[in-house]
């Protein structure tokens, strides 16, 4: 399938369908988690909510909606704006589980602009330690700020030591590295000619102006978000079988 393209050179999924996840060691089990689900959440920051689609966008058209409406699922999108992922913790527990959920966790940007970048790869992992189906960690992305250079781009992208290098590391069967596929395939996917201003941010580590909303630092406008659910979120689910 073309759509899989950035996930099959990431090694993410090959051709056929991938094997079931591994669960990392440590936390719940496998034989405590469902291994799929019948409806679907999402927890973290504006970005996760899919603020930014732009004017005249519908709701509907959020990353999370074009992807529930694929697999045709009930969900509720838990994400808040601004919040730390240890307000997600708290958010997470309020929502009383009603069977096996695929629990998605897309966030940091607020953690990183308080100083309390350190903190994310614990908290992300008692988001996941509260999970009794099948999860997706999606790391933080920058946008019009986080460029190369910056306490943001260093904090998040080192390799190794950058928090998404670590949750990559902890949850490798259940990661996405959505900067990753927004600084080389989204644009293409998309359907958009890169500008001179998508040249710029590109050579400076973020994400390519032509998918970000022009009113917020990190929020993806609709191009961005059709993107990430067409042809990253949605293939990643449907070869993990988590809706079977």
């Amino acid at each position: 399938m073309e759509r899989r393209k950035f996930l099959q050179r990431a090694g993410l999924v090959s051709a056929a369908a991938i094997a079931a996840s591994v669960w990392p060691a440590g936390l719940v089990s496998a034989g405590q988690r469902a291994s799929t689900a019948d409806h679907m959440t999402a927890y973290g920051n504006s970005v996760c909510l899919g603020k930014g689609l732009g004017k005249g966008a519908r709701p509907s058209q959020t990353w999370f909606e074009q992807t529930r409406r694929h697999f045709a699922v009930p969900g509720i999108n838990g994400a808040v704006v601004g919040t730390t992922w240890l307000d997600s913790i708290n958010t997470q527990k309020s929502y009383p589980e009603r069977g096996p959920w695929l629990q998605i966790f897309w966030g940091g940007h607020a953690d990183v602009m308080r100083g309390i970048v350190a903190t994310i790869p614990n908290n992300v992992q008692t988001l996941v330690n509260y999970c009794t189906g099948p999860y997706l960690v999606i790391g933080t992305t920058n946008g019009h700020t986080g460029g190369r250079g910056t306490a943001y781009h260093d904090g998040v992208f080192t390799p190794v030591t950058g928090s998404n290098a670590k949750l990559a590391a902890a949850y490798p069967d259940n990661w996405l590295d959505v900067q990753q596929y927004l600084l080389t395939d989204a644009l293409a996917d998309a359907g958009i000619t890169p500008t001179a201003q998508d040249d710029e941010y590109l050579a400076n580590g973020q994400v390519p102006f032509s998918l970000l909303s022009p009113g917020a630092e990190v929020h993806l406008n609709l191009p961005g978000q059709t993107a990430v659910a067409q042809s990253l979120v949605i293939p990643f689910i449907e070869a993990k079988g988590w809706f079977a």
